[in-house]
């Protein structure tokens, strides 16, 4: 990783930081605080991977990008959450993605990153509950995509659009009321979290 990269990861995480004791679940903050996730430069697969093991059974996988809907739901029904190492702004991404128009900023990128994949994700792993509904959704989708039961492929798609629909709001824009009593409305997943100014602005407007 470069001096840039770890730079970049720095930024970010301090623009995060601010926000998460007020916006970010308890489930969120306990997984945050047991992990080794630094502040100032990259995370190490390698250190992080063993303690999420430890906990509920997931292990981290790295890969270049955005997996197909087949292949997702078999390593989540494993228990294996796909990483990406490399990092939104920087060289690297820029080549990867070199071919496409996108836009990032302080808070958001349409492709997969380190940080929005440690960062926002990974600290959920470690809440079994969660954990355990993870692998349960991946094997719901491996089995509507294999279809084993012979349902066809017109129900197959209708099948496998409805469940991506769920994970992806789910996964990404979940959230829920504050477990204290009070009208706040924390965010439980990760999109929410990553959106710094999004967040921000959905606390203000939102009840349940």
């Amino acid at each position: 990783m470069t001096n840039l990269e770890n730079k970049i990861w720095a930024d970010l995480y301090i623009n995060l930081e601010l926000l998460l004791d007020q916006y970010a679940s308890r489930e969120y903050l306990l997984g945050v605080k047991a992990l080794p996730i630094p502040r100032d430069r990259f995370p190490e697969f390698d250190a992080i991977s063993p303690i999420v093991e430890n906990s509920t059974g997931w292990t981290l996988l790295p890969v270049a990008g955005f997996l197909n809907e087949e292949l997702f739901f078999e390593v989540n029904a494993n228990r294996q959450f796909p990483v990406t190492d490399i990092i939104r702004n920087s060289p690297r991404f820029d080549d990867k993605y070199a071919d496409r128009d996108i836009r990032n900023d302080r808070g958001y990128t349409p492709e997969p990153d380190i940080f929005h994949d440690v960062q926002a994700h990974v600290p959920f792993l470690m809440n079994k509950d969660y954990g355990d509904f993870l692998a349960d959704v991946g094997a719901l989708g491996h089995d509507i995509i294999t279809d084993h039961r012979g349902l066809g492929s017109e129900l197959v798609a209708h099948n496998l659009k409805r469940l991506q629909n769920f994970s992806w709001w789910t996964y990404e824009f979940g959230v829920e009321k504050n477990k204290g009593g009070t009208d706040n409305i924390v965010a439980v997943i990760t999109i929410l979290i990553m959106r710094f100014m999004v967040l921000e602005l959905f606390h203000r407007t939102t009840k349940l």
